[in-house]
This record gives C-alpha cells, structure tokens and sequence, in this order.
C-alpha cells in the first residue's frame, strides 16, 4: 500500500496518514489500520506486541492473509516454529507466489525436522466417566447360563493426572540427513481402585528431509507398567513418510511392527504391526480436512486373541471469528480375532466408534501456551457382552501458543 514507503524511511505518521486517506470508508479500513501497528512494532522489535496484534486481527478477520503472515514472521523470529508453521501452511493454501510459497514451505519442513536437541513437559487432567473401560453390566449371559461380573472389570470412574517427559539430541549425519536419539516418560495416576499407568520409551530417528518430502525411520523400545508391576516389554522399528502434493495437501505413511512380551502372561508375547496412510488438505486458508486409515495386526500364544483391526478416522479443522479453533474427528474401528472365544461359539469381533472434540481459543493463554479442552465419547460394542462400555472422556492440556 501507499503507507509502505513512509513507514520504511521511519515516517510513521505519514504512514499513519497516507493508509487513512487510502481506505477511507471501506468497510475493512479498521484491519488495514491495525495491520500498520502490528507491522510497526515488528519493525521496532516489540516481537511479542507485534505478535499479540496479528493474533487480535485474526480472531477478527481469519481470512486476513497480510496479518497471518506477520504474525509467521513474529513466531518465527520469537523462536516458535512449531507455531510459526501452523501459520505457514494456511498460507501455502492462498499464496500464489512461487517464492513466498517456497519459503513458507521450507518453514513447513523446518518445524517437521524440529529442533536439533531440547526438552518437553506435557501435562494433563483426565477426568473419565469409565477410567478403566469396564463393563456396565453386573451379569453376562454365556451358552444360556448367568454369569456375574467382578467389581474389577465393571464401569469406574475417576479423574486421572498425566505427567509426560521428552528429550531427545540430534546431529547432521549427511547432507539432508540427520540422526536423532530420543527418550520419553509418561504416566497417569489415578485414585483408588483404577490401576495407575507409565510408559518408558527410547527411540532412534534416522531422517532425510527434503523441500517437500520427509522420510524417516530406526528402532524403537518400550516398557509399560500398570498397576506398579511391569505389564509389557517391546522392541521394534518404525519407518514414516510424508509428502506434500501442491501447495495444500500432504500425504503421509506408516508401518511400526513390534516384538512384544507380557511377563505375568507369556501367552500373549508374539508380535504388533501397525500402519496408517493419511491424507490432510488446507481447503481455504481457515479450514483444513484430513483422513486417516489405520491398521493392525496382532499375533500371539492363542488364537482368540489373534486379531486384524481397521480403522478410518474423519476430521475437520475451522479457525473460526473470535479465535475459537475446533478439530472434529470421528472414528470407527472394528477388530476381528482368528479362533474361537473360550466359553462361546464364535470368535471375538470388536465394534468401536468414538467421537471428539478438541478445543482451543487464541485469546486464552498462559505465557506462551493456552489451555486445550477436548470430550471424547467412546462407544465399544463387541460380541462378547462383557467386553461392552461406554465412555466419557474430558481432557484438559496445555500446547503451545499459535
């Protein structure tokens, strides 16, 4: 705009003056107005008050493109990729610009390859409506015959509280290669009478990282406890891929096959394979839709508990006025066991469907993060009645700030 000139050589007044005169009585003059002083404290240095402003322009207008970029300059220059290419790729779905877009995309890549080493904290409040996903019923039906079940495996509720660690250092092996050795610690403790959780993993990353394309692969190594006492121990290797097509969508692929062992049931040990393909694709630069289909195979010591499990996962992200960003994924799965259920005639086949609600609002922060919200309904419903349930599930996380 004509205020460009002026505000370059320092004339900030002028600036001031000559976009006032420019859109005089268009109905979008108060967001060309706000973007100058957003634009100004960035010139200045006033970082996060230039932040702040851009962010007050979206949660007006999100389909303001001149503040989304200031706001991808801002976040970069605090240090906050991650943020930086949340921007980035809504406005990849816009930019026409061969070297804007270019430059926004090896934005997009730099966040995916992350930092070089560091530290995270997560945490979370968990409150359940069935913590330990037992059954409502208080008695089964089995070849005509009543049987009761057990306190232990009925609905409880309760309110869980997840601690999460990660650390992880990496170092350039190659051109476009890198290594990356990675651990991480989590767990959930709940009150009485729902077992508490911890998962300790080691990982190593072996990663090539190219404009459009990131592949990725190495081994991985896990122990689960519950309940205090080692549950499962595994080891295993994960290869991943991610492209982008165009200027809007990516696609992605994974396969992770384990080598599993449950100490208190050997029966169980044999083997995991998980995979997924996925789509995601930016539609306009405030709306984002994505499909996931995953799977699963399960082999071990019997063969009702042998298992092929499919999935497809629907999801829709809207950055709506006022700052509120909603994801929606629905999920269905269905599992089918290989041999026959002990005590009934058939094989397991498992049914589920789930339903969230992720929640986050930009204006809502503390420091550099805002507090997430999401409700998951879960819906399990099996041939084997005491396998049934249902859940209701709340989370409440801090992310980063966006």
């Amino acid at each position: 705009m004509a205020s460009a000139p002026a505000m370059g050589s320092g004339d900030d007044a002028g600036a001031r003056d000559a976009l006032a005169r420019l859109v005089a009585g268009r109905p979008d003059a108060a967001l060309h107005l706000a973007q100058l002083e957003a634009l100004i404290l960035l010139r200045d240095g006033r970082t996060a008050e230039a932040a702040q402003a851009f962010r007050t322009i979206l949660s007006a207008e999100p389909r303001y493109a001149p503040a989304r970029r200031g706001l991808t300059r801002a976040l970069a220059r605090q240090g906050n990729p991650g943020a930086a290419a949340w921007h980035a790729e809504r406005l990849l779905a816009a930019t026409p610009d061969e070297g804007e877009r270019a430059a926004l995309a090896a934005l997009v890549t730099a966040a995916r390859t992350g930092a070089p080493q560091g530290v995270a904290l997560r945490f979370a409040l968990l409150p359940s409506s069935n913590a330990r996903r037992g059954t409502d019923a208080e008695t089964v039906i089995i070849n005509g015959l009543p049987f009761e079940i057990d306190d232990d495996a009925r609905r409880k509720g309760g309110v869980g509280l997840f601690f999460g660690l990660s650390a992880w250092s990496g170092r350039a092996i190659a051109p476009n290669w890198t290594a990356t050795l990675g651990a991480s610690a989590d767990a959930k403790l709940y009150g009485e009478g729902i077992d508490d959780e911890a998962n300790l993993a080691l990982r190593l990353d072996l990663a090539r990282s190219g404009p459009r394309r990131r592949l990725s692969f190495g081994p991985r190594a896990e122990v689960q406890f519950n309940g205090g006492a080692g549950n499962r121990r595994r080891l295993g290797i994960d290869a991943t891929l991610a492209q982008r097509i165009g200027a809007q969508s990516d696609v992605t692929a994974g396969l992770t096959h384990w080598r599993q062992w449950y100490p208190d049931a050997p029966f169980r040990d044999g083997t995991l394979t998980e995979g997924h393909v996925g789509w995601r694709s930016q539609i306009p630069a405030t709306s984002a839709v994505l499909l996931q289909l995953p799977c699963e195979v399960e082999r071990t010591g019997r063969d009702h508990l042998d298992r092929i499990g499919t999935g497809v996962v629907l999801g829709l992200e809207r950055e709506w006025r006022g700052g509120m960003i909603p994801v929606i994924p629905p999920d269905r799965s269905a599992g089918d066991c290989r041999g026959q259920y002990p005590g009934f005639l058939t094989a397991r086949r498992d049914e589920v469907t789930s339903f969230s609600i992720p929640l986050r609002h930009r204006s809502m922060r503390i420091d550099r993060f805002i507090p997430g919200a999401s409700y998951t309904f879960t819906d399990h419903r099996p041939n084997i009645p005491f396998h049934a349930c249902q859940a209701h599930d709340l989370g409440l996380a801090l992310s980063t700030r966006f």
